[in-house]
């Protein structure tokens, strides 16, 4: 779920989790924090509508099977309920803007050329290529964890360096690929369920 800090006087704080996208007109900082799992950050340059989303795989591994289920919180469906969210509130695909994060090798002894990090950029650029959006921005790949900060409104990403945490943040995507899995063998909820944003 994503989490929420507001603090009188200050702009709200929102803490994205895997598989959650975010999205507002209002002035916010969005973080979350990366290992191979991507974030991209999409700005509206004439509404202000701006949005970020966290996912771990650019697709399942079973053919089809996340069509049909929860766990479509991969890449391609991640980016579609972000861009149509933000579309609900105004926002035009012609005038976005994207910026995009994460996507290292945290698997020790992984090469990053065929990292599932390495895939994750590629689809991210693919993606946002194939929709006409720009990417005006990016800090992709290496062997670091990263925290990033997105102010909604100066349309600025400050990136933090995590270098002491992989492990940390290895386990943290290795649990929410678990849960994936086990939503797959579970589920047969329907498609697009975003309820839970």
């Amino acid at each position: 779920m994503v989490t929420f800090n507001r603090q009188p006087g200050k702009r709200p704080r929102v803490l994205l989790h895997p598989g959650e996208f975010y999205v507002t007109k209002q002035d916010a900082i969005l973080e979350t924090v990366l290992g191979s799992c991507i974030a991209i950050c999409l700005k509206d340059i004439k509404t202000g509508v701006a949005g970020m989303n966290h996912f771990l795989l650019p697709e399942p591994t079973r053919n089809g099977e996340f069509q049909r289920s929860q766990a479509g919180r991969y890449g391609i469906n991640a980016t579609e309920l972000l861009i149509n969210r933000m579309m609900h509130y105004g926002a035009s695909r012609k005038t976005l803007q994207a910026k995009i994060f994460g996507g290292s090798v945290v698997l020790k002894g992984a090469e990053e050329k065929g990292s599932i990090g390495q895939a994750n950029v590629q689809f991210a650029r693919w993606y946002l290529q194939n929709e006409k959006i720009p990417v005006v921005a990016e800090n992709v790949g290496g062997f670091t964890g990263r925290k990033i900060h997105f102010d909604t409104t100066r349309w600025i990403v400050w990136v933090q360096r995590l270098d002491g945490q992989l492990s940390k943040i290895r386990q943290s995507e290795s649990k929410f690929r678990q849960r994936l899995v086990h939503d797959l063998d579970e589920s047969d909820v329907t498609l697009f369920d975003d309820t839970d944003d």
